[in-house]
């Protein structure tokens, strides 16, 4: 029964990265998209956990919102990306659980633009966010 079960789950995952992505040379590349595997650090290159991540595109029906691991890492697949070439992904960066990861850092943007269509669909950016000055957090009136 045991290797009844293995052989179904070997099968279920080829047919799922199957789906998922072409084998060209022996490399995968992803059919519709682009893989993103992002890191956040501090200024000392100590990992940051729980920020927001919001990846958004013209044409999307809806952002993408993830959060960085306890290790500073996010990952997604972005799928449904336009057909035309240069495209731009918006990248917004934000602590939004307070002192919880030590401390509260500042919100951080960034575009990439990706010029052309290319084999190379895996996106590795790494940002380094700035603790915020005690000044910056005191609200407005």
């Amino acid at each position: 029964m045991r290797r009844i079960n293995i052989a179904i789950t070997a099968i279920l995952c080829l047919f799922l990265t199957s789906c998922m992505a072409e084998h060209i040379d022996g490399e995968i590349i992803m059919a519709n998209g682009y893989q993103i595997n992002g890191r956040v650090l501090d200024q000392e290159e100590n990992p940051i956990p729980h920020i927001k991540v919001t990846l958004e595109w013209k044409g999307q029906d809806s952002p993408i919102v993830i959060y960085t691991s306890d290790k500073g890492i996010f990952y997604t697949i972005m799928e449904n990306l336009p057909d035309t070439y240069p495209f731009t992904i918006d990248i917004t960066l934000e602590d939004i659980d307070g002192e919880r990861n030590n401390g509260i850092y500042e919100s951080e943007s960034d575009q990439i633009t990706i010029p052309e269509e290319n084999d190379n669909k895996i996106i590795d950016p790494v940002y380094h966010l700035t603790l915020s000055t005690a000044s910056e957090n005191i609200p407005q009136s």
